[in-house]
């Protein structure tokens, strides 16, 4: 169960890096490069007041802002695009994943709720879609506690990754976890053959969303587990 008594003491505001500029003032040229080749388009700059810094803690990086309900920044992603950057993702000390929602100002939870793994995967699958950032989604956290509040039709669209093991779908996990939760309109996407939806040419993905399987219970993913080893195979 999540305790809201105590999520009430967290900090769920942050501020942006002092050196964030906004790409549209900016013009950074490498920066928009590197947002090119990905297929993030002019109009993604604006809708996700995606940023650059030049200099400082997040020196030439990339910065995608998050706002929570109340247009109130509450989280941010930076991803190097310098060579010279020994760790490509920077993320605020102030404020954990798990506190916030990305983006919720752009989230209506009476429509379908995609989830995927980072920014640029979010931007390239389109409205209404929260990055987790990361692979996996807490027991205690926002994003959570809203689904199980408002129950809406999940899209899951998580990252395919090949182990000593074999092929590993995250969305099957995920989906086994909000199964349990009791959410009840769960459907996955899998990227295959690609590794994950920044992969996939924009052009393609409306063809990848009809190609969505609905999981009802725990045997549907057992069969699509088995599918997609056989797909690896």
């Amino acid at each position: 169960m999540i305790d809201d008594s105590v999520r009430i003491e967290r900090k769920v505001t942050t501020h942006l890096p002092a050196e964030y500029v906004f790409l549209s003032v900016s013009r950074n040229r490498q920066a928009l490069d590197a947002l090119f080749e990905r297929e993030i388009s002019v109009e993604d700059i604006y809708k996700w007041k995606i940023g650059f810094c030049k200099s400082g803690k997040h020196w030439e990086r990339l910065v995608f802002p998050s706002f929570n309900a109340n247009g109130i920044c509450n989280y941010y992603a930076t991803r190097a695009v310098s060579p010279k950057q020994t760790v490509p993702y920077l993320i605020p000390d102030d404020v954990s994943k798990n506190d916030i929602i990305f983006n919720e100002l752009n989230i209506d939870w009476n429509e379908v709720v995609k989830l995927t793994e980072g920014v640029p995967d979010a931007i390239k699958i389109g409205d209404n879609v929260i990055p987790l950032m990361g692979k996996s989604l807490a027991d205690d956290s926002e994003v959570l506690r809203k689904l199980c509040i408002y129950d809406p039709t999940v899209w899951i669209c998580l990252d395919t990754d090949r182990t000593k093991k074999g092929y590993v779908n995250r969305s099957i996990k995920l989906a086994e976890k909000l199964l349990s939760y009791g959410l009840t309109d769960i459907w996955i996407i899998d990227p295959f053959p690609f590794k994950d939806f920044g992969e996939i040419p924009k052009i393609l993905i409306p063809e990848f969303m009809e190609n969505k399987k609905k999981i009802n219970s725990k045997f549907d993913l057992l069969f699509l587990e088995l599918e997609q080893m056989e797909n690896s195979l």
